[in-house]
């Protein structure tokens, strides 16, 4: 199989961007569990409920804006696909799969892990095998 830069280019982009996308799904439920937790400890200067109030807060617009990025990142993702599948570098069933697990991957938990497994499995698989990829390579005319 011949390679083709600018495709590989996007491969790495888009499981890059899926990546980040499942960050923010992980950020969002870190920072929602986060926003109920009561720090024991304050300092001289700063009590115990205001440290508690002021990283509710944070925690609580961190927990706003993350499932947004990450919706974002992830149609970034699914626009790379896509873009791969009208250049002919990708096939139908790969399409498919690549945007039906980064659907997936924005539903947290154990979902999130089964999109990770597979965009890494499929990475690793294709850059140990070029000859044999886990989809077939659609012939271009």
């Amino acid at each position: 199989m011949k390679s083709d830069s600018l495709g590989d280019d996007l491969t790495a982009t888009g499981n890059l961007l899926t990546g980040v996308s499942t960050y923010f799904v992980a950020l969002e439920k870190f920072a929602y569990s986060n926003a109920s937790y009561v720090y024991k400890y304050g300092t001289t200067t700063t009590s115990a409920l205001q440290l508690t109030l002021r990283n509710k807060e944070f925690q609580l617009a961190v927990a706003k804006w993350a499932p947004m990025a990450g919706d974002l990142v992830g149609w970034g993702a699914a626009g790379i696909s896509v873009s791969q599948y009208f250049r002919g570098d990708i096939g139908g069933y790969e399409l498919a799969t690549d945007l039906g697990m980064t659907y997936i991957g924005t539903k947290g938990g154990w979902a999130t892990a089964a999109s990770l497994a597979y965009f890494g499995g499929k990475g690793i698989w294709n850059y140990y095998n070029p000859e044999n990829p886990l989809f077939p390579v659609p012939i271009k005319h």
